[in-house]
């Protein structure tokens, strides 16, 4: 007497893909937001991941012009320090933000919005195989 296993295997492959190349890396890793300091996704760019709150680094700061939201992040834009002033969430790529936020960024907060991710690729595997009989 024989038994048979059988294994199922899926893999998904989740990429954010950049309308500009991203300092970071060409593949970006789900759950992130990159901010542009030039309108449509251009210029000098900085990404930061889901759970990162903090104060836009000096360079950017008060020079950002869009925002590229990747996977299921969404960003909090803020013209004071700390989340503070005026705030904007942004749950989708913006082109150009709009103001009072345009060039006037101070702080942010990446956020799990929850939505959906960008499955590229997906796959499912299966097999099976015998396994002898223990005595």
């Amino acid at each position: 007497m024989t038994r048979t296993i059988a294994f199922s295997t899926i893999a998904a492959l989740v990429i954010g893909f950049a309308a500009a190349p991203v300092a970071a890396s060409p593949l970006q890793p789900a759950n992130m937001a990159c901010f542009f300091q030039g309108v449509g996704f251009t210029g000098a760019s900085y990404c930061s991941p889901v759970g990162q709150r903090t104060f836009m680094p000096k360079q950017f700061a008060n020079s950002v012009s869009s925002v590229q939201i990747i996977g299921n992040a969404s960003a909090s834009l803020c013209t004071g320090r700390v989340r503070r002033g005026t705030c904007k969430t942004f749950t989708k790529s913006a082109w150009q933000i709009p103001s009072p936020l345009h060039n006037n960024v101070k702080s942010f907060q990446i956020q799990f919005s929850g939505k959906s991710a960008n499955v590229v690729a997906t796959k499912v595997q299966s097999f099976s195989f015998a396994l002898p009989k223990l005595r």
